[in-house]
């Protein structure tokens, strides 16, 4: 057993290198820890933690060392594929975010985003003021389908836009594979939770999803968040074989406590390497929830930067399960 405390960062990536083990730096090495956790190894934390203990500016983590058996303690995810950065439009048309035609990935989002209208189930229409933007819409697709993501969930739905968007990914990622003869016979699943879907929009999210040929992918869940979120977590956790899921799009309240409790549960129902997308952090009650992750959770939930909706949605990634003491705070 040997104590690292004292030793300063390039004599601790040394030792450690040399025993081929790795290691968690300080709060004040942070950057450093940051730039050299691909090339020196640091995301593959599989040693056995025997205590740890944190302060205002700092982390100190007693590890095994000698053990050989080694227990993975926390499983480094596989890193995120995205684009961060839109792609340049086709030339020709407009580089207008909300006129970009190649970024509506298919026809019901492109009837909406350009008539500007909804068409409910009886027919009538009325202006499509509530959805994400396509830029927004992008990101979750790019996502989705890079990742090849099969279990998702959005917290809000309305009008169905960030549906139509991971539905549409998860159907062309399936079509993906099976040209390249990796088909898959598991069907994606993603899920909306919406307590207003059939009185206040009228079903129209759902009827949307299924308008654009997408209906086997998606699930209703008409019901409060604060309600749904907790049944789905105590679900997952009483299978034997748990999945938890690989993306979550939080886009309900925009309350604080609302939003944090949303955040919340996501913690928890993400896996190792899912993603937690906050979207509308311009609003003061979204901005607070984003503050509390970036100040509070940083060592479960990390911040990616670049994304291209960066100024609208922030995109955090589950690199390790909440470990905080009991009476951990961050001023946020």
């Amino acid at each position: 057993m040997r104590d690292l405390e004292n030793l300063n960062l390039q004599d601790k990536l040394d030792y450690l290198k040399a025993k081929k083990l790795k290691n968690m730096q300080k709060w004040e090495l942070k950057e450093a820890h940051e730039s050299t956790w691909d090339t020196d190894g640091l995301a593959d934390l599989s040693f056995k933690v025997l205590s740890e203990s944190h302060g205002p500016n700092w982390s100190r983590y007693l590890v095994d060392l000698e053990s050989t058996a080694m227990e993975p303690v926390r499983k480094a995810p596989a890193k995120l594929r995205f684009s961060p950065k839109l792609p340049t439009a086709p030339k020709g048309s407009s580089d207008k975010i909300w006129d970009r035609i190649d970024l509506m990935y298919n026809s019901v989002l492109k009837d909406m985003f350009v008539s500007h209208q909804v068409v409910f189930p009886d027919g009538t229409r009325d202006k499509f003021h509530s959805g994400i933007s396509p830029r927004e819409g992008f990101h979750l697709y790019d996502v989705v389908r890079q990742n090849k993501f099969s279990k998702t969930m959005e917290v809000g739905c309305a009008f169905g836009t960030s549906a139509l968007y991971i539905c549409q990914a998860m159907h062309d990622w399936q079509k993906d594979s099976c040209a390249s003869g990796l088909a898959s016979e598991v069907i994606p699943q993603h899920v909306s939770i919406d307590p207003n879907q059939s009185t206040q929009w009228k079903s129209v999210g759902v009827l949307n999803v299924e308008r654009a040929g997408l209906k086997q992918y998606h699930t209703l869940i008409e019901d409060v968040s604060y309600l749904a979120l907790p049944r789905i977590l105590s679900d997952i956790r009483r299978d034997p074989n748990p999945k938890y899921f690989d993306l979550i799009f939080v886009d309900g309240m925009h309350l604080f406590d609302y939003t944090i409790l949303d955040v919340f549960y996501t913690m928890h129902l993400l896996k190792l390497g899912g993603v937690l997308v906050l979207d509308d952090i311009k609003h003061e009650g979204v901005y607070a929830a984003y503050r509390f992750i970036v100040s509070n959770l940083e060592g479960c939930l990390k911040l990616c930067h670049p994304s291209p909706c960066e100024r609208t949605a922030a995109t955090f990634v589950k690199t390790a399960q909440d470990s905080r003491p009991w009476d951990f705070h961050r001023k946020f």
